[in-house]
């Protein structure tokens, strides 16, 4: 692999367009990137997946959730919580 793509978001990213190119986008795989996302800081890609996602279980409003209470956004934290009610 050369330089240009040895980064770690450049490599979570394409590993995420793969999930979805082949169709593994299930609960497991979308909630393993939010995972993914929330813990290297971009919190903006871990929601996106998580709103893109079309089957939720409570490990995904977890995930979400921690990733925001992390981030200091309890205001995120909070709707998200609510949304899962």
């Amino acid at each position: 692999m050369n330089k240009k793509n040895s980064h770690p978001m450049v490599q979570l990213r394409t590993l995420h367009s793969q999930t979805l190119k082949f169709g593994f986008a299930d609960v497991f795989v979308c909630n393993n990137l939010v995972h993914v996302y929330t813990a290297s800081g971009s919190i903006s890609d871990a929601h996106k997946v998580f709103d893109e996602s079309s089957c939720r279980d409570v490990v995904s409003y977890n995930l979400i959730i921690d990733g925001y209470v992390k981030r200091g956004e309890t205001g995120k934290a909070r709707d998200a919580f609510t949304k899962c009610l």
